[in-house]
């Protein structure tokens, strides 16, 4: 009985060898573009407006005294990151339409606490209620004076795309939402706002991200083997697999 658990382990350990396990520093960059009319929309609270499909524009800041606090919701799809993948480092990025001159645009960036969001609905209280359920708020302030056509990116969000890979029912290939918005109407002067195309023209994301030390899984492992003897027969059994006991 104890030979046959004996090769039964052995077995186990060379097919082992073939699974993933833990593998460190492997860099990979991910990036995206919103594609579709429900993956992007566009909200103004005061006073109250809702943009979605073709003429979506992203925007976020202050406009009039009568037209302020825009906001953006970006949808994308197909994110193969592990789960538990350490973010290195994140951005949005996006193409100028057109720019208030103020410097005193600020906005904050955030993504769906959802583990794998759905498309918008064409409802602006059911963006709000979407919204609401954010995650860490991350400053993008100060956003100078934009350029048409120019591509601008954000302020390095990792955080808050770490907290999305992270979660208890995260999957590579899910999808993540992105908030990138002035709803505390924190661009008090007017004309401190900044337009980007919708969905029809770049709007993208890049994501840096590699394996971190806790264990995200690859398939380099290596099995060490210390061998016994039973009755005058030599079998292998395991002494750590990838350096670990």
């Amino acid at each position: 009985m104890n030979k046959l658990l004996v090769v039964l382990l052995v077995f186990f350990v060379l097919v082992a060898v073939n699974v993933p396990v833990r593998q460190a520093n492997a860099s990979t960059q991910f990036t995206a573009s919103v594609s579709g009319s429900t993956n992007a929309v566009g909200r103004r609270l005061t006073s109250s407006g809702w943009w979605m499909g073709g003429s979506t524009v992203f925007a976020s800041g202050r406009n009039t005294s009568t037209a302020y606090s825009y906001g953006t919701g970006m949808r994308f799809t197909g994110v193969t990151i592990p789960k538990g993948a350490r973010i290195d480092s994140a951005y949005i990025s996006i193409k100028c339409r057109t720019g208030g001159s103020q410097s005193t645009c600020n906005s904050y960036v955030s993504c769906e606490a959802t583990d794998n969001p759905g498309v918008f609905a064409d409802s602006a209280s059911a963006f709000d209620t979407r919204y609401a359920n954010h995650g860490t708020l991350v400053p993008w302030n100060n956003i100078g004076a934009w350029v048409q056509n120019y591509t601008y990116n954000s302020v390095d969000i990792s955080v808050a795309i770490q907290e999305r890979v992270n979660s208890n029912g995260w999957s590579s290939g899910n999808a993540i939402v992105v908030f990138w918005e002035d709803f505390a109407n924190r661009s008090t002067v007017n004309n401190a706002i900044r337009y980007g195309y919708g969905y029809t023209s770049p709007m993208g994301i890049v994501i840096n991200w590699s394996y971190g030390s806790d264990g995200v899984v690859s398939v380099d492992a290596v099995a060490k083997l210390s061998v016994i003897t039973l009755d005058g027969v030599t079998y292998g059994i395991v002494k750590s697999i990838d350096g670990v006991q």
